[in-house]
């Protein structure tokens, strides 16, 4: 499912790198912002479900 985001860094020198991480612990994301001058996320924390409407 993610070979094409895999291989992007590949085709451009080895330059992505991709990181494991979760939301919601702490320090997560710390080794993948290790030495980076800036971050772009884009991710979020989405949760979905079903509601009745007269019970929200």
């Amino acid at each position: 499912k993610a070979s094409k985001v895999l291989s992007f860094g590949n085709d451009h020198g080895g330059r992505l790198k991709v990181f494991k991480a979760d939301m919601i612990e702490p320090g997560s994301y710390d080794a993948a912002v290790e030495g980076c001058d800036g971050v772009f996320h884009v991710a979020a924390h989405m949760e979905f479900g079903v509601y009745s409407r007269q019970n929200p």
